[in-house]
C-alpha cells in the first residue's frame, strides 16, 4: 500500500510547478519513504527536493540532519549542519549544530583549521560550552594549532575569570615560547595568578625560580623567591635554583656574586648548612 501510494506521489510531482504544492507533495513523500518504507537513501533524496522550493527550509534541514546522522554520511550531513545554523533562531540551537560540525572536522575529516573555526564560532554564542572548551583543550596537544587554541581559550576563561584554566592556558604557552624575556614576564605572570588567585604559594615560588633561570640579572624575581621561602619555609628549594643559576656560564661577574653570597646566606643562616655555606661563600 505504502509503496504504491509513493509510487502515484512521484507520478503527480512530474506535474506540478507550484512551489507551495510541490514542497508539500515532496515533504509528504519524504516522509512515506522514512517512515513507511525505510529507505533512508529516497528519504534523503526527497527532503533534498524539498529544498528547490521556496519556503522555509527547517522542516527538511531538520529531517535530513536525522537521516544523516543515521547513515553516517558525514560529508553530507557537515553542508546541512551548516545550513542549519543559518536557519534556527536560537543561540543555544546554533551552538549546538556547530559544536556537531566542528566534531566531525575534527575526529571524521581531519580538518583541524574548520574544526577551530567551528568551536570559535560555537563560543561565541555560548561561552561556556563544556564541549567546545573540552574539544579545544584536546587540541592545544597538536603542534600545529596548539597556539591557535590558546589564542582563542584565553579570552573566554579571561571573561569567566577561571583562574585555574588561565593558569593551565599560561604553562601551555610557556611550551612554545623560546625567548628568555618573554618566558620569564609569563612565568611571573604565573606566579602572581598561582599565589594571588589560586592560593597556592608554592606553585608561586616555583614559577618565580623559574623566571629566575630565565633572567638571573632580575633582582625581583630573587626577592619574590626570597620572600616565599621565608613564607613557607621552602629553603631547600630556593637554593636549588640558586645553584642551578651559578651553573651557568653566561652569568655576569656581577650577577654571579650576588647569587653566590644569598645562596651562601641561605645555607649559613637558614638551612644551618655549613659546608655548603663555605663552598659558596
Amino acid at each position: 500500500l505504502w509503496a504504491d501510494l509513493a509510487g502515484l506521489y512521484e507520478q503527480r510531482l512530474t506535474d506540478i510547478y507550484d512551489d507551495f504544492l510541490g514542497r508539500q507533495l515532496t515533504l509528504t513523500l519524504a516522509r512515506v519513504y522514512e517512515e513507511h518504507l525505510a529507505s533512508d537513501a529516497k528519504a534523503v533524496e526527497r527532503y533534498n527536493k524539498a529544498l528547490e522550493f521556496s519556503g522555509d527550509e527547517a522542516e527538511p534541514l531538520h529531517a535530513l540532519h536525522r537521516l544523516l546522522e543515521r547513515t553516517r554520511d558525514f560529508a553530507a550531513l557537515a553542508t546541512v549542519l551548516g545550513k542549519l545554523v543559518d536557519v534556527v533562531p536560537d543561540g543555544a540551537q546554533q551552538a549546538a549544530f556547530l559544536f556537531r560540525l566542528g566534531e566531525l572536522r575534527r575526529l571524521e575529516f581531519k580538518d583541524l583549521d574548520g574544526a577551530l573555526q567551528a568551536y570559535r564560532d560555537v563560543l561565541d554564542r555560548e561561552p561556556s560550552h563544556p564541549g567546545a572548551l573540552a574539544a579545544l583543550e584536546a587540541l592545544l596537544d597538536e603542534p600545529t594549532c596548539a597556539a591557535r587554541v590558546l589564542d582563542i581559550l584565553e579570552p573566554v576563561y579571561e571573561s569567566a575569570q577561571n583562574h585555574e584554566r588561565l593558569t593551565y592556558l599560561a604553562w601551555k604557552r610557556l611550551e612554545l615560547i623560546s625567548d628568555p624575556d618573554e618566558r620569564a614576564r609569563l612565568l611571573e605572570r604565573l606566579a602572581e595568578l598561582s599565589e594571588h588567585q589560586l592560593g597556592d604559594p608554592a606553585a608561586a615560588q616555583i614559577a618565580y625560580g623559574r623566571a629566575l633561570l630565565e633572567r638571573p640579572d632580575e633582582p625581583s624575581y630573587l626577592e619574590q623567591l626570597e620572600r616565599l621561602a621565608l613564607q613557607l619555609g621552602r629553603w631547600a628549594e630556593a637554593a636549588a635554583v640558586l645553584e642551578t643559576a651559578l651553573q651557568r656560564e653566561d652569568l655576569d661577574d656581577r650577577v654571579t656574586l650576588a647569587l653566590a653570597l644569598k645562596c651562601a646566606g641561605w645555607y649559613g643562616d637558614a638551612l644551618q648548612d655549613v659546608r655548603r655555606a663555605e663552598f659558596y661563600y
